[in-house]
């Protein structure tokens, strides 16, 4: 009698355990679960706010690429030819280096194609007075991209890439500008591009960073019941 009772005693022991395991098991697992659809929605919205943005800083470039070669002129103002293919190429290159564009299109495990940046490599690769010849696809992609971000369904990505496009915009022709009058120098301008986003990604970062006053976290909580309502 009494070695029966041990086994029952151990039985039901090692039948609580076994349940007890798959039980940590199935939560343990739908935790993982979890975590890894946040982390892919994230990267998700990552991925569409930085193709708005950086497809709009192409479209900017090869549109002041082909502005400028219309204009050209051998021997008048202070750009060369030489310039011209480097302003691109530097401004071109910077985009692909920027951490926005690797965090979302080189090192997002969840990244469905690579085909901005191929076509951004690219066009890197080619001389910019020769890409109407050279890489007429790549810039039929940047187009067509640009329409497709306009009209996209999320309202807000459409509005992040008019934002983008009239900010980068403002500065890229102003230092565009600064160039052609002689005022910086080639070297300058692949500088001030790179301090640009330098300058943004430290207020991004401190904005993220600061602690909310009173007076805002009333206006948040105030947001949020309005949202709540809705």
């Amino acid at each position: 009698m009494e070695t029966d009772a041990s086994l029952i005693v151990l039985i039901s022991i090692l039948a609580i355990a076994i349940v007890g395991f798959l039980s940590y098991s199935f939560v343990s697992n739908k935790i993982k679960r979890d975590r890894i659809m946040k982390h892919k929605k994230a990267m998700k919205e990552l991925e569409e706010r930085s193709l708005a943005e950086f497809c709009a800083r192409v479209n900017i470039v090869i549109e002041n690429n082909k502005e400028m070669l219309n204009k050209f002129v051998v021997s008048i103002g202070f750009i060369k030819m030489s310039d011209i293919n480097l302003i691109a190429k530097y401004s071109l290159e910077h985009f692909m280096k920027h951490e926005k564009v690797v965090e979302s299109f080189i090192n997002n495990p969840y990244k469905t194609t690579d085909i901005f940046i191929d076509n951004l490599s690219e066009l890197v690769q080619s001389k910019s007075n020769l890409w109407d010849k050279k890489n007429s696809k790549n810039l039929e992609y940047f187009r067509d991209l640009q329409s497709f971000l306009q009209n996209y369904e999320d309202p807000k990505i459409a509005d992040l890439y008019k934002q983008s496009q009239e900010k980068y915009s403002q500065f890229f022709q102003n230092l565009v500008s600064d160039l052609n009058f002689g005022k910086i120098d080639i070297d300058k301008f692949k500088n001030e591009i790179i301090a640009y986003d330098e300058q943004i990604s430290a207020l991004e970062k401190s904005i993220e960073t600061k602690p909310l006053t009173k007076k805002e976290q009333i206006i948040e909580k105030f947001k949020s019941l309005l949202i709540w309502k809705r």
